[in-house]
């Protein structure tokens, strides 16, 4: 046995291991190949077969399998719900990537093993005495933007970190294929021209932006001495896409025409939330704000809350989510809701997808909006939101 392994190592799989390096050979020639090297080291001919016996661990199949699901863990980011499934040191649940990268003290391997839920009460406020020693203080502000409901019996899922819905796209991971087998103006013409849409933006859009992120990263790195590369460039790309997108679109779009944009008061016997959320960077220290008033215009409730670092989307949620919330402690049942992020109201009135990262957040606003109340939810220019900010 042991001799004809060696002899198929040594012969026939170099041989075509050779060959395979600058021809491409068909799946059925493959399959035969390989066929005919297993019916050599079990011993088959025309008129007997033979039984087959290998441990898995020795198997190159196996440890192929093995390889390649190293890789796919490093794809992988988890969506906190109730954190009961996600451990808190080592699972990839932060735009930052794993905390273990970040901890200035040892960490012992019972430590190691608990999970998101461990480090908050049953209410889900962060217990940060546990960990604001252990971490520097942006990734402590990370965490806090975080929302857990340790009580839910929704588990964390895991998404695909490489595409803005979650969703593994196998464009965005088999594209690098034809990255060598073109020159420079070939590749150029082909991306710049391709109009395929993505979740909503065209290829075209995503390509350029991306080439010039890097050019600007790379800028920044030679001539920058206390430049770091960005922990989630996909994010920042399709931001950055996204916006320019949105932008030429409505310049297309535009009918020059004199516009009186103004605050309008809510309907009789309502109540109006203006909310608002931002964040300086991608992810960037943020905050949210909002205003109650009633249906003569004036002024009854705000508030004010910084929410630590995260993105401006999730800022915008936390705004609705905290408005939503102090208007129903207060007794409000009649609410008219106003929000200057479209992308927020949007994603609010279309069915969840349960792998995007702001998920949790989303699930809460809804669940929140079918109790037993009357509200309208509508999307206001920045102009006519400007109390709020």
């Amino acid at each position: 046995m042991a001799g004809r392994i060696a002899l198929v190592k040594s012969v026939t799989s170099s041989m075509t291991a050779h060959l395979m390096q600058t021809m491409f050979f068909p799946e059925n020639v493959i399959q035969e190949l390989d066929r005919l090297n297993r019916n050599f080291i079990w011993g088959h001919t025309g008129e007997t077969r033979k039984i087959h016996s290998a441990k898995a661990s020795n198997s190159y199949i196996w440890r192929s399998i093995l390889k390649g699901r190293d890789v796919l863990v490093r794809g992988l980011g988890k969506n906190i719900c109730n954190g009961h499934s996600t451990k808190f040191w080592i699972d990839n649940w932060l735009s930052c990537g794993p905390l273990i990268k970040y901890v200035n003290a040892e960490i012992s391997v019972l430590e190691a093993e608990l999970p998101v839920a461990s480090f908050c009460n049953e209410a889900g406020n962060w217990d940060f005495d546990m960990f604001t020693h252990l971490l520097p203080s942006e990734i402590v502000s990370m965490i806090a933007a975080v929302l857990i409901d340790p009580s839910s019996e929704e588990e964390d899922v895991d998404f695909w970190l490489e595409t803005s819905n979650g969703v593994f796209s196998l464009r965005g991971n088999l594209s690098s294929f034809d990255f060598f087998n073109q020159n420079l103006q070939q590749w150029m013409l082909k991306n710049i021209q391709d109009n395929t849409v993505i979740d909503g933006l065209p290829w075209s859009y995503i390509f350029v932006y991306t080439i010039w992120l890097l050019w600007c990263w790379r800028s920044l790195l030679i001539f920058d001495s206390s430049f770091t590369w960005p922990h989630n460039p996909q994010q920042q790309i399709w931001t950055k896409t996204k916006k320019a997108f949105d932008i030429l679109n409505k310049t297309q779009q535009r009918v020059k025409r004199d516009v009186s944009i103004s605050w309008k008061k809510p309907n009789k016997t309502f109540v109006k939330l203006s909310a608002d959320g931002s964040a300086r960077g991608q992810p960037g220290g943020a905050a949210t704000g909002g205003i109650i008033r009633d249906d003569k215009g004036e002024w009854m409730l705000g508030f004010i809350h910084k929410i630590g670092i995260t993105f401006s989307l999730n800022a915008e949620l936390w705004a609705l989510l905290q408005g939503l919330n102090l208007c129903w402690r207060r007794g409000f049942r009649k609410v008219q809701v106003e929000s200057d992020s479209f992308l927020a109201i949007q994603k609010l009135l279309m069915e969840s997808n349960t792998l995007e990262p702001n998920v949790h957040l989303l699930r809460n606003i809804k669940e929140l909006l079918l109790w037993d109340w009357d509200y309208r939810i509508f999307y206001i220019p920045h102009e006519a939101n400007q109390c709020v900010d």
